[in-house]
């Protein structure tokens, strides 16, 4: 039998995975724009955390690119289509640039 600390370990990798499948399907976006296309939120489906970013960050590259790692590009990719799309088409210019920095594809890729 397996002991309760290896089985803690086993579901909270299971419920990571869980969340972050039902935000691949979800219809809920993980971006919420800010004026001007010079600020974005981008929420984190494991662990609820919603973060603050100017989108010429560096530390917004390395969230995503987090993200992607996790299995979420193609979710990031669809959510600033969804922006550019539906609210102001300069996020198109600001995913050319996170896009060109390798946010949304993997090492393996």
């Amino acid at each position: 039998m397996a002991s309760k600390k290896f089985v803690a370990k086993k579901d909270d990798k299971a419920e990571a995975q869980q969340a972050i499948q039902s935000a691949i399907n979800s219809q809920y976006s993980l971006l919420i724009p800010i004026k001007d296309c010079a600020f974005i939120y981008v929420k984190n489906p494991v662990n609820g955390a919603t973060k603050h970013f100017d989108v010429r960050s560096p530390e917004l590259v390395s969230f995503l690119k987090e993200l992607t790692e996790m299995g979420l590009g193609e979710k990031l990719k669809k959510d600033f289509n969804h922006l550019f799309m539906n609210y102001d088409d300069r996020w198109n210019l600001v995913y050319q640039s996170l896009n060109d920095q390798g946010c949304f594809s993997t090492e393996a890729e």
